[in-house]
This record gives structure tokens, sequence and C-alpha cells, in this order.
């Protein structure tokens, strides 16, 4: 993806990385729930443990931020925020149904302590590589192209979710009309896992833990991606005022 003019020619910040880290972060927000709920916690209770990444977001961002503005440099800082944003991701990869709650809560905050921080440092990365004629342009194209990552993103990790947890399913329950009935259900909606028999339910359960697995270590093929994409990022001077003095 190209996100055009100098930025591009002069190669200040690998196209795909701002749409690749909302891919990755698109799949791992949106299945999360799924884990939570079926470790027995309430949709309710769900969202609630995902507060570490929204608060990790803000933090990494503001962080960012700061620093780049005591430091006028970003280089390093967006490496080191993107391996906070990739070893996070690593973590995620490892959950299972017996996963202590500490490890869920700091997981998801250095996700998004590393996603905040690589948000804004690749937007400043973008707008630094550009004449100020352009940065409006540039800014509108970044923006667009992480809406395009999470749609992506979404699209893929249902995809592999699907079609894992049908193969799954069939592998721990079995064969026969009555499975393949309760195996569309479940496709269906997710909510008819509350009502298997118990027997089912924990040979489900370990189905969707290899799905949801499927799907984070995708997840974390794309940070590393994001990770070796950032690696062509060019540091130029930021100013302190718009005529870049």
């Amino acid at each position: 993806m190209v996100y055009g003019n100098e930025c591009f020619r002069s190669c200040t910040l690998a196209p795909a990385h701002p749409d690749i880290c909302k891919a990755n972060t698109a799949q791992k927000y949106f299945y999360a729930p799924i884990y939570f709920i079926l470790r027995g916690y309430s949709s309710a209770q769900a969202g609630l443990r995902l507060t570490p990444y929204a608060i990790g977001i803000s933090i990494g961002s503001l962080g960012a931020g700061l620093t780049i503005n005591a430091t006028g440099k970003y280089y390093v800082l967006g490496q080191s925020v993107m391996l906070i944003f990739v070893l996070g991701v690593l973590s995620i990869c490892t959950f299972n149904l017996t996963t202590p709650l500490f490890p869920q809560f700091f997981d998801f905050f250095m996700v998004g302590t590393g996603y905040g921080g690589t948000l804004t440092v690749s937007l400043l990365a973008l707008i630094a590589s550009v004449d100020r004629s352009e940065q409006a342009v540039i800014t509108s194209a970044n923006y667009a192209f992480r809406s395009t990552g999470s749609t992506i993103g979404t699209t893929i990790g249902s995809a592999i979710f699907q079609n894992v947890l049908v193969r799954k399913l069939r592998v721990h329950l079995g064969s026969g009309g009555e499975v393949e009935g309760i195996i569309q259900r479940l496709r269906e909606r997710f909510d008819e896992f509350d009502k298997l028999p118990e027997v089912w339910k924990e040979k489900a359960a370990l189905a969707y833990m290899d799905a949801l697995h499927a799907v984070f270590w995708t997840a974390f093929g794309l940070g590393v991606l994001a990770f070796v994409c950032y690696m062509y990022v060019r540091e130029h001077t930021l100013h302190k005022t718009l005529d870049r003095k």
C-alpha cells in the first residue's frame, strides 16, 4: 500500500506498517471477549477485563508524545514500543483456560501500551517526512489505511477462527448427525455454548481455545511483520514551528 509522495519515495515509513498493526489489534480486541466468556465470565465482565488494554493505549500514546517532545527523536522509541507490542501479543498466544488473572491484565496492558505508542510514532514519522503542504493529506491517508487494516484484520481473523473451530469441534466432539447440528449452532450463535451438557462443554471449550490460538498466533505473525516494516523508517528532524525552524 502506498501513502504517496515523498513519504513513499524516501522509504520513510514502511507503507504497510499502520495497516498491519491495526489488523493485529482488531483480531485480538474482537476475539479476546470470547476467551473471557469461555473462562466463565459474563459479557460485562469480559468487557471490563479489556480495560487494561484501553488504559495502555492512552498511556502509550501520551508517553510516546511526551518522550518525542523532550528528545526530538522517534526511531528508537518506535522500535521499543513495537517490541513491547509484539511481546504482549506473544504472551497472549500462551493463554489457556487456567491462566491466572494478573497475566491477563498485564499482557493486554502491554499490547495497549505498545499499540498506543506505535500510533503516535507512526503518525509523527509520516508528518515529518513530507512537506507542510502535504501534511493534511498524509494524516488523512494514515487514518484511512488504519480503518482498512481494521476491516482486513477482522475478516482474516473470522475466516481463521471459523475454519479452525469447525475442524477442532469435529475432533473433540466426534461425528454424527447430532454433533453436526451442535457444530452448526455453535458457529451461528456463541451463546449456544452455555446450553451444552457439561460433558460436551469442556470438549467444546478446548475446540474454541484451539481456534483462538490460531487467531492469536496469526496476530503475532502480523505483529512481527509490522516490526520488520518499521525497520525501514527513516528518522527526520522534528521542528518546533510550522516553518520548520
